[in-house]
């Protein structure tokens, strides 16, 4: 049965499908926060994991799969600052270093995509300039990046961006409809998973 990605799903019903799936179901302090009104909150705490990828600042373990649910019928994944992905027709991966299925810049989305072509796309960008120094590139300018962002993704898109500061953008360009808090353990960075919905 093919999947076919619905604009008219709210966020508050997608974090409904995250509490109902069996991440929330098995950990029942992560479900998330709706109430009555468009904004969704919540806090994960990933617990001690040190069996990564290896890779510097890769995803933190379960993060992806945690909001795999809420993201269930998203055909058209585009993955920003993918690091140690691998390579999938599963979704696109975008970098400067790496072996990324796109090898480019995040700041001309456009460039390599045209418009209104992700259904989701996650990103999780250098933090700091010391970080993009690790990594071998320049630091990202977060207002480019998402406003860029805005335009590859459809109407009723969502960023999920991963960071820790919340980025500025114009709410005609995204609309900031979730957040969570994301603990791994001691010692490590706490973060924010910051959900945004492109108007429409």
């Amino acid at each position: 049965m093919k999947v076919f990605f619905d604009r008219g799903i709210t966020f508050p019903r997608r974090a409904l499908w995250y509490n109902q799936s069996e991440w929330g179901q098995r950990y029942p302090g992560s479900k998330l926060h709706v109430g009555t009104g468009p904004f969704v909150s919540g806090t994960w705490m990933l617990g001690r994991n040190y069996v990564g990828s290896g890779y510097y600042g890769s995803y933190p373990p379960q993060y992806l799969g945690r909001l795999a649910p809420m993201f269930q019928d998203t055909t058209k994944v585009l993955h920003l600052f993918s690091g140690s992905l691998p390579r999938s027709k599963k979704y696109v991966t975008l970098d400067l270093k790496g072996r990324p299925s796109v090898k480019g810049d995040a700041h001309a989305l456009v460039k390599y995509f045209g418009l209104a072509k992700f259904h989701v796309i996650y990103a999780d960008p250098p933090y700091t300039k010391t970080d993009a120094e690790m990594y071998g590139i320049p630091m990202p300018n977060r207002r480019v990046v998402l406003a860029q962002c805005s335009q590859v993704l459809v109407p009723g898109g969502y960023l999920v961006w991963l960071d820790t500061v919340w980025p500025m953008v114009r709410s005609e360009l995204l609309v900031l409809v979730g957040a969570i808090h994301i603990f791994r353990s001691q010692n490590h960075r706490l973060r924010g998973a910051l959900i945004f919905r492109k108007p429409g």
